[in-house]
């Protein structure tokens, strides 16, 4: 069974959901060592010691992914936009005169296969079967 796009970025909102909440941050607490920490009610909390130059990367972690997980549904929209909008396209072409038919088929099509090949990219992208 092919997972749907859905599905394959529930893990990962799942575990940014469990993630310590924020906001975090790189900060240097010794010399020569880069810390994150995160806020809480009780204070800074310490995520990593030692982080060094992954300081920043690990800081800026949970604000990065809700970012990718919010283009990637955006442009999972998309792509359901345009195929709800081929399909309409194509249904409309049944009970268009004869002389439109073609190019409202046509225009169908496209957007069907646009839509497609978005979500497929998607898919591939999140490491499910695009078979």
């Amino acid at each position: 069974m092919t997972a749907t796009i859905t599905s394959l970025l529930q893990p990962l909102k799942d575990r940014l959901a469990a993630a310590t909440p924020g906001p975090w941050y790189a900060e240097k607490m010794r010399a020569h060592s880069d810390d994150v920490l995160a806020e809480s009610e009780d204070g800074p909390i310490v995520i990593a010691e030692h982080a060094g130059c992954d300081a920043e990367f690990i800081a800026a972690a949970p604000t990065d992914q809700a970012k990718l997980i919010a283009a990637v549904e955006a442009a999972e929209a998309l792509a359901a936009a345009w195929l709800a909008r081929g399909e309409s396209l194509k249904s409309f072409a049944k009970a268009s005169p004869e002389d439109v038919q073609d190019s409202l088929n046509d225009q169908g099509d496209d957007l069907l296969w646009h839509a497609n090949l978005v979500r497929s990219a998607l898919t591939q992208a999140l490491g499910g079967d695009t078979a």
